[in-house]
């Protein structure tokens, strides 16, 4: 995705989007929509290279969390969706992105022993024989296994918060995309209940829980997102987003992921059925209906 910077003048056709945080507009003689904000004191452009105006809001939300992850807690993997079955709903939990690399292998192995056993019951030398490395070379690339933990934490909750922003851009009016978003996370955190738990209840250490801090914030950027384009079209209430996005990354975090990976008598069908209260309860507190 290239930055234009042609400063031709715009045409009087101006729309916002992301809560007037994106300005949408068409310059004289152009056939696209262009895109323009400013993340941190620093203004970018880019065209969206579409005629159809719901296409280039879509894009301008997905290009800003895109801008506002890369300036701020590192960049997400560019258009990753959820693996999904016929009926939209993601087939995997917490899957991982593809494995390059010897660091990468590292990761991946440590996400496959952190889903069976926990951060705490991890060990280095086990990352290190099941990666087929000596120890040594393992601390070559991670120091410890809080740098080798932070680093895990960064590259699943960067993923899961691209899904969950996927979801959030799918068709349809805001409380829609909302719900999806929401059910979107729900779902896969189900699926891979272990491993979830880890990245959001377990006890550790405050470098990790630093880390896992900036997860439940890159989330709720997320859900406010989506929250600000509906007070915007008048489909949401006025409300405080920022407040209304945390309640629902709390409501997420602790009332499903937390309590569900625990309760191992709980069939797949109750699981489902209590993350299905979670997201009515969301959507409720949003919405305001009973």
């Amino acid at each position: 995705m290239s930055l234009t910077t042609d400063h031709s003048a715009a045409d009087k056709t101006k729309i916002e989007a992301v809560g007037g945080r994106v300005s949408i507009y068409r310059r004289k003689n152009s056939r696209y929509w262009q895109c323009q904000c400013t993340v941190n004191g620093t203004t970018h452009r880019v065209s969206s290279r579409t005629r159809d105006l719901g296409e280039a809001q879509r894009f301008a939300t997905l290009w800003y969390l895109q801008l506002s992850e890369a300036d701020g807690e590192g960049a997400l993997a560019a258009h990753a969706e959820p693996e999904a079955t016929a009926g939209g709903v993601p087939a995997k939990g917490l899957s991982s992105p593809a494995v390059n690399g010897k660091t990468d292998r590292i990761v991946a192995v440590t996400r496959a022993l952190v889903s069976e056993l926990g951060f705490r019951g991890t060990q280095m030398s086990a990352i290190a024989e099941r990666s087929g490395l000596a120890l040594s070379t393992l601390y070559r690339h991670f120091h410890s296994k809080n740098e080798l933990m932070c680093e895990l934490v960064a590259k699943v909750s960067g993923h899961e918060v691209n899904v969950a922003a996927g979801a959030a851009m799918a068709e349809g009016g805001p409380a829609r995309r909302l719900e999806m978003a929401i059910r979107t996370f729900a779902l896969r955190a189900i699926r891979g209940r272990k491993l979830a738990h880890a990245m959001v209840a377990e006890p550790v250490d405050a470098e990790i829980e630093t880390e896992r801090l900036r997860y439940r914030r890159r989330l709720m950027r997320v859900y406010e997102t989506v929250i600000r384009e509906g007070m915007q079209d008048g489909s949401i209430a006025e409300q405080d987003p920022e407040v209304s996005a945390g309640c629902i990354v709390g409501a997420l975090f602790e009332g499903l992921v937390g309590p569900l990976a625990l309760q191992v008598d709980l069939s797949d069908e109750e699981r489902v059925g209590r993350a299905e209260h979670i997201i009515a309860f969301c959507m409720r507190g949003v919405l305001g209906r009973r």
